[in-house]
């Protein structure tokens, strides 16, 4: 162990040596391995445990969560930490704390200016509306720029979430590389998951994405009682939710919504990329709401005039086709119900699916993905396959008007499959999810 820690901290002090050629990204994005391994390497404790968290929603490792929920367990870790838990695992042990955290608009403890900051720009990833934290967290920022990592965590964070100006982003850059390598490890490690993304940061500020609660619209009972949506879904940090593919998008710089009714051309105005996940069955949702003519054509009008559309259809068992094919045949992407790719057990190899490098223009480099319970797709038309596997199209893509369309056969990048609990790391499905997101954004017009 000594000897492990003795190296860990001979590669902090290296550090700078052998990234002196890299981006501050790319630099960053070696630290967030470096500080989490070596917090790792050791029982979790105290604000470590935030940090981790933070390099968990950044790398998609696993282990960095299980470490977390293991400091929880133990008592070793602070609220922040374990009510993030209590969410991703679907529990009840900290529910009534994460109550009581978001009534407090401030921190209960004394702390620096950089430090409160931090807990503002954290407070308003989940309160966004809250007009008096945003306002206190941009007079802080207007301040003098001390080196403290936190303010680099700060500043990166609240630009790239749209909560400050763009221009604290490239602050933010400029004051990272100035911070003093002996800060402490957990604010560098905040930090460092920030400044890992600043390369894409801005590239799609201002940009909407929309996920679709319509003709997905399954409710369940959450955690404080009251009903809530689920399944494919932003905000749902269990297993069925879209968070992970969500953050794939935030790191571009885009905001995240929901699109809770039937699309119309008034709440599809303005948003570039707008995603349907796998339409409702009676069995899944007793009041499905299917899709129909007036639905079909807002949003072919809103594709043709430059909009992306995802649609993530599932199998036959899981999901509605005849009703959802009225839209997907107008862009050529016919949904077959079928039932592909069933996995037994723990052989993930049964759900494994090769995407080559370039496919579709949309993956830069080969991906091993993973596709459990999948159906097919059959285009023609402006529909064109970009991906098949054993004479299977499994993903297509059809240029219609100004807009472009993105057809695939599961939802296949929910945090089940997506966050590195479950999936061994030889199915990196999170860096498809950031390869998608990109590439979506920029071909909204």
């Amino acid at each position: 162990m000594r000897a492990a820690l003795a190296l860990a901290c001979v590669s902090v002090v290296a550090m700078p040596c052998f990234v002196q050629a890299q981006t501050p990204a790319k630099q960053a994005q070696a630290e967030v391995r470096m500080l989490a391994e070596g917090m790792v390497s050791k029982p979790v404790s105290g604000y470590d445990a935030v940090a981790l968290l933070a390099a968990w929603h950044e790398t998609a490792d696993g282990r960095y969560f299980k470490a977390v929920q293991d400091a929880v367990e133990r008592g070793q870790a602070p609220l922040e930490a374990a009510v993030v838990v209590d969410e991703v695992l679907a529990t009840k042990k900290y529910n009534d704390a994460l109550a009581e955290l978001q009534k407090q608009p401030k921190p209960m403890v004394k702390m620096s200016a950089d430090a409160h900051m931090a807990h503002l720009v954290d407070l308003l990833e989940r309160t966004p509306e809250d007009a008096a934290a945003r306002k206190e967290l941009n007079d802080l920022a207007k301040t003098a720029d001390p080196l403290d990592a936190l303010r680099v965590y700060a500043l990166a964070k609240g630009a790239r979430l749209g909560f400050l100006p763009a221009s604290d982003e490239a602050r933010a850059v400029k004051l990272w590389a100035k911070v003093p390598m002996s800060a402490p490890a957990s604010a560098r490690l905040l930090a460092a998951t920030e400044i890992a993304q600043s390369e894409t940061a801005l590239s799609a500020r201002g940009k909407r994405v929309a996920v679709d609660a319509w003709f997905n619209s399954q409710t369940r009972t959450g955690l404080d009682g009251k009903t809530e949506l689920f399944h494919y879904k932003w905000d749902d940090q269990r297993n069925s939710g879209f968070s992970f593919f969500g953050r794939a998008f935030q790191r571009e710089g885009a905001k995240l919504e929901t699109i809770a009714a039937a699309p119309t051309a008034a709440n599809l105005k303005g948003v570039s990329v707008y995603v349907i996940a796998s339409p409702d069955i009676p069995s899944k949702n007793p009041n499905p709401h299917y899709m129909d003519k007036s639905s079909g054509d807002a949003i072919e009008a809103w594709v043709k005039a430059g909009g992306v559309l995802l649609l993530m259809q599932n199998d036959k068992t899981n999901a509605e086709f005849e009703k959802f094919n009225t839209l997907a045949d107008r862009f050529g992407v016919h949904f077959n119900p079928v039932l592909r790719n069933t996995v037994e057990g723990h052989h993930y190899e049964q759900g494994r699916v090769e995407i080559p490098a370039g496919t579709g223009g949309i993956f830069p480099a080969a991906i091993q993905a993973y596709m459990k319970e999948i159906c097919t797709i059959a285009p023609s038309g402006p529909g064109k396959a970009v991906l098949t596997d054993k004479g299977d199209v499994l993903m297509a893509v059809a240029h219609v008007g100004k807009g472009t369309v993105y057809a695939v056969v599961d939802p296949w990048l929910y945090n089940e499959y997506t966050d590195g609990q479950k999936l061994p790391p030889e199915y990196p499905n999170f860096t498809a999810a950031k390869d998608l997101a990109k590439w979506a954004l920029e071909q909204a017009r």
